[in-house]
């Protein structure tokens, strides 16, 4: 997709997985300032930090996100963004039920940056974290981390 310069990654909560993406994809695209990066949940509590789990496994990779606050998906979120990268089917289903018009620009992320698990007993999906030990947010972490790696190269 060429020409993306509004890059949106959506969760559930949007304090952890959305969280992660997003600032990797800062940490990666810290010298495109043609980029805007933008992460929202699509059950999100308004203004809540991440989990303290991720700000954790962040600030082990050099990535500061303490200061994220959690914002709810909207459909000008949706429609602003030239590329909408989304962690679950659900996301993806909830987004195009209530923005059909975004089929063209919504991807799970594996899917987009072509991750998906080798094994066909694994999910393309990447599983929720939250309220789990840390050892599965450095999993997530990690599988966030090759899926935004390819898609930076994309752009």
């Amino acid at each position: 997709m060429p020409g993306i310069k509004r890059l949106l990654v959506v969760c559930t909560g949007n304090s952890c997985r959305s969280v992660m993406a997003k600032g990797l994809l800062k940490k990666l695209l810290e010298s495109r300032k043609d980029v805007e990066i933008a992460s929202a949940g699509t059950a999100a509590m308004p203004g809540f930090r991440p989990t303290q789990e991720t700000i954790e496994i962040m600030a082990r990779h050099g990535i500061d996100v303490s200061g994220h606050l959690s914002q709810r998906l909207t459909p000008d979120m949706v429609d602003r963004a030239d590329l909408v990268l989304v962690m679950e089917r659900g996301h993806q289903e909830e987004i195009l039920k209530k923005i059909p018009r975004a089929k063209k620009k919504v991807f799970l992320l594996r899917e987009y940056a072509d991750t998906a698990p080798s094994s066909p007993t694994m999910d393309i999906e990447i599983p929720d974290p939250i309220a789990k030990p840390i050892e599965v947010y450095e999993s997530c972490f990690r599988a966030i981390q090759e899926a935004i790696e390819r898609v930076v190269k994309k752009l």
